[in-house]
Order: C-alpha cells, then sequence, then structure tokens
C-alpha cells in the first residue's frame, strides 16, 4: 500500500476516533457479529466446468451515529473473511465501509467534511462478478465548507474539496481531485428552498495513458420538505475539458428525487438522473445513503473502476410499505451509460427487484427476494444478457441477541455469448449475535 493510502486511511481512523471520543451519551454504536456457511453448486458461475464449494465466512459489521450540534457521524462496514473449504479459490478477506463525518468547527460558519466509500468491484465487466474477478476500490473525500448570511433568507455557502480514488488492480482509476464550489440559495419559506450553483474540479490521474480533465457545472437547484413530501431538482448545464483536447463536450444537467409517504405505511419514490459521470462518482453515490445497506458485494457490478468519463440516464422508482406483519418493496429502473471513449464498450440496463417479508410467529420471519436484470453492450460479439436471482429465507430470533438463518437461492444467466452463461444453487446458514 502507498504512503498516501496510509495516510487517508490514518486521516479517516481520527476521525472515527473522535467521534467516539465524544460525550459517549450521544453516540450509537451497534454491531453484530457472525458465522455463515455457504454451500454452492457451481462457486466460479461457469457454463461448463462447475464446480462444488463450502465457504465458510466469519463477519464483523457495525453501525455508528453520532448527531449532535457540533459532530455529526454516520458510519456502516463490513468485514468478511472467507475460507474456501475446497480450495476452489484462495481464502480471502473482503470489505464494504460508507463513512460521512461533519464537524462544526465555528457552528454556522466553518465545517469540515470527511467521507470514505470502500466497496468490492470488478476488474472485468464482462464476466461474472466471481471470487477471482473482484478488487478493493476507494473513494475518499475531505474538505471545508464555508457559510455566511446576506439577510435572513439569503446565504451563501462555498466548499473545497480533496479527494482520492484507489483501487487494488485497476490502477489507471486511481489519482486525486480537487474541486470547489459557490452556491447562492434563498429560503422561499420554511419548507421550500432555491439556489443557484456553480461547481469546477480538477482531476488528475497517477498513469499517463489516463486522460486528466477539467468539469465544469452551473445548475439551479429547488427543495421541498415536507410532512409527506420530499422533492429535490437540479436542473443546468456541465462542461468537460479534457487535457488531450480531443474529446471536450457539454451537455444538460439534470437530477431529481421525489419521495412521498401516501399513507402511514406506504411511500413512494423516484429518481432521474442525466449527466456527466463516472466510476469514482457511482461508488460514493451508491453508498452514499448510509441510512440504509451499504453496497451489496454479491450483486452485479456494471461499472469497471477506470479513468473514463460517461453520460449517465437513468430513471429509477420505488415502493415501500411496512406493516405489522409483512413488509414489502419493489425498485424498477433503467440505465444507459455512453462513453467519451471507446475503450470501454457502452451499455444499457433495465431491471429490477422485488422483496418481502412475512412474520409467521413473533419470533419466526420468513422472507423472499426476486431481482432481474437486462443488460445491452455496444459490443460485436456480447450483445445482450439477463440476469435472474430468486432467493428465500428463513429467520429465527432465538433470543433478543441471536439470530439464526437459514435460506437458499438459485442464479442464473443467459447470455448471448454462450460461455458466459451460467447457474448456480446455493443453500447457506447464518448464526448472528446482535448487541
Amino acid at each position: 500500500m502507498q504512503s498516501r493510502d496510509h495516510g487517508r486511511l490514518a486521516v479517516l481512523a481520527s476521525a472515527l476516533l473522535l467521534a467516539l471520543a465524544w460525550p459517549a451519551a450521544a453516540v450509537d454504536v451497534d454491531y453484530q457479529i457472525g458465522l455463515s456457511t455457504l454451500s454452492s453448486n457451481n462457486i466460479g458461475l461457469s457454463n461448463t466446468d462447475t464446480v462444488d464449494e463450502t465457504v465458510l465466512s466469519p463477519t464483523l459489521r457495525f453501525d455508528v451515529v453520532q448527531a449532535g450540534s457540533v459532530l455529526n457521524l454516520k458510519a456502516r462496514g463490513e468485514y468478511q473473511y472467507l475460507d474456501y473449504l475446497d480450495d476452489t479459490f484462495s481464502n480471502e478477506s473482503r470489505s464494504e465501509f460508507a463513512g460521512q463525518l461533519q464537524w462544526a468547527l465555528a457552528p454556522q460558519r466553518l465545517h469540515f467534511v470527511v467521507e470514505d466509500y470502500l466497496s468490492s468491484q470488478p476488474t472485468d465487466v464482462l464476466t461474472a462478478f466471481t471470487p477471482g474477478n473482484q478488487q478493493q476500490v476507494n473513494v475518499f473525500t475531505a474538505g471545508p465548507r464555508f457559510f455566511a448570511r446576506l439577510g435572513e433568507v439569503t446565504r451563501v455557502q462555498a466548499e473545497l474539496r480533496y479527494s482520492n480514488t484507489w483501487a487494488e488492480k485497476t490502477k489507471e482509476f486511481n489519482g486525486d481531485r480537487y474541486a470547489a464550489a459557490a452556491r447562492l440559495l434563498r429560503d422561499i419559506d420554511p419548507s421550500r428552498h432555491a439556489g443557484i450553483n456553480a461547481e469546477v474540479s480538477q482531476v488528475t490521474f497517477d498513469r499517463a495513458q489516463s486522460v486528466d480533465y477539467q468539469r465544469y457545472d452551473a445548475f439551479a437547484s429547488y427543495d421541498e420538505e415536507r410532512e409527506r413530501l420530499t422533492l429535490g431538482v437540479d436542473l443546468g448545464y456541465s462542461r468537460l475539458n479534457r487535457d488531450d483536447g480531443r474529446s471536450n463536450d457539454s451537455a444538460p444537467l439534470l437530477r431529481a428525487k421525489l419521495e412521498w409517504a401516501i399513507g402511514s405505511r406506504s411511500t413512494l419514490s423516484a429518481n432521474i438522473d442525466y449527466e456527466f459521470a463516472d466510476a469514482a462518482g457511482d461508488v460514493a453515490s451508491r453508498a452514499s445513503l448510509v441510512d440504509g445497506p451499504i453496497i451489496a458485494t454479491l450483486s452485479n457490478a456494471e461499472l469497471l473502476a477506470n479513468a473514463e468519463v460517461f453520460r449517465q440516464t437513468r430513471i429509477a422508482a420505488g415502493y415501500r410499505y411496512a406493516g405489522e406483519r409483512w413488509s414489502a418493496q419493489a425498485s424498477p429502473y433503467y440505465q444507459r451509460i455512453t462513453y467519451q471513449d471507446a475503450l470501454t464498450p457502452d451499455q444499457s440496463s433495465r431491471g429490477g427487484f422485488a422483496a418481502a417479508d412475512v412474520r409467521l410467529r413473533p419470533r419466526l420471519t420468513l422472507g423472499a427476494q426476486v431481482v432481474y436484470e437486462r443488460r445491452r453492450f455496444a459490443t460485436v460479439d456480447r450483445r445482450v444478457d439477463r440476469d435472474y436471482s430468486v432467493q428465500l429465507t428463513l429467520a429465527q430470533e432465538v433470543t433478543r441477541h441471536w439470530l439464526a438463518r437459514l435460506g437458499t437461492q438459485r442464479r442464473e444467466r443467459n447470455s448471448v455469448d454462450r460461455l458466459q452463461s451460467y447457474n448456480e444453487n446455493q443453500i447457506f446458514i447464518d448464526v448472528i449475535w446482535r448487541r
């Protein structure tokens, strides 16, 4: 590990220690320790040479929340050690982390922000996401945020950010980013806010073959927060200037999100995004909602951690229901990715997932989940992949601290490239101790 990576981890560790050293009554720490056993009839997700394997995996997961007038922290993380008992793959460790810290050095005047996102990503998006096709990817960001009031309803905000991107294997992803932003914000009323925003960033990579670039964004923003409705819209324009001078481009910018509580138990949501993006932004955006699950390491990862910029169009909807005995959620989506260069094939995908849980007894819960995804690649020999996944689980709360879970999962890929098709059946048992 390079010295810069040691420095990044040291900064993050210091931030977490600072939060945990705050008055204990203000820190909420939850964690769980588990041991999982998984039996697979095709651990390598192969079309022909299927191999049975049993995996033993101790796991540590934690959640930390600090909420206060001076310090706010949300962090979730998970560590797994995978022991392949039949030696199909070498034993390995996997880590996931999503953390956001905001420290008010001078309340309403100067805040310092630290964010870090660590996940597993593929080294090849055209092959199955197997243990041999994975790497650790990290995105770290830190910098100050300044505030000033021009009146009772008008305020100015400025931000400076330094970011570091690091990948375990695809070294062209590694680099540094410097960004600045200026915002003029106005309160229309206590629940509605509007703003004018300007952002500029400089992206430099460690490898000479990766093209450095500058990005400029200017957009108007509108936010509304009511008892049952949350709405946010960014609308503007982006400019991309690459140092090679061959692929400069500009495009509209649109980001919109809506969450509507249509009843005491049901919530609808929708997101629309059209903008320039890259793999670093994808890692951060998928993990930034640390109130929910961190990135799922065993799901398909669509993006390769590289230096390329792409235009992203994404439309997603969601529905959640939480009842006394059962809960359900569903989320369809559509996404199109168009790269600025031809080094990585363009792709489009659509699909979604549906999940439901029902409490059969006070401590016994049955769960089901279905996932479907159809990906189309702009390559001659690889046009369409269709992925399916069905999972059933039965969870028993033995005591307030102990949980046992039995489950089965079927995964299947049907690809135009026959060698990339596969199917896999899993049976797993989890034993978990929760704080």
